[in-house]
């Protein structure tokens, strides 16, 4: 089997080397993007550590907000993990029900739809 998570926050190089060593992580998704809609000035600092860290495949995430850009959110993700020097495989996208006010997805499925496909 193959081990991973996705994590918010920052992490120490020592702590993910920890769970590398432990077996309970093969590959790591990190947050590079909050959920109000501004870019995650700890993803850069954890996805260096993870590479720091061993780790051989690290991803990033964005936590849309819907009452913003979609495809400004995704610009800004990515140019600031760039900007930063942090080297990521995959950008993936958190999908959930957002509790940040203002961001949160309507009842319109068609809507949403369409703003998903932007980001990509």
């Amino acid at each position: 089997a193959v081990n991973g998570a996705d994590i918010a926050g920052s992490f120490s190089t020592s702590s993910l080397q920890c769970m590398r060593n432990e077996g309970a992580l093969d590959f790591l998704i990190v947050r590079s993007w909050h959920s109000y809609g501004g870019f995650d000035s700890s993803g850069p600092v954890t996805i260096r550590n993870a590479h720091a860290a061993g780790i051989k495949y690290v991803d990033a995430y964005l936590f849309p907000c819907a009452g913003k850009s979609a495809a400004s959110q995704v610009k800004g993700a990515i140019s600031g993990l760039d900007n930063a020097g942090a080297k990521f495989g995959t950008m993936w996208l958190d999908i959930e029900v957002n509790p940040s006010r203002g961001c949160g997805w309507g009842a319109n499925k068609a809507t949403n739809c369409e703003f998903i496909k932007e980001m990509i």
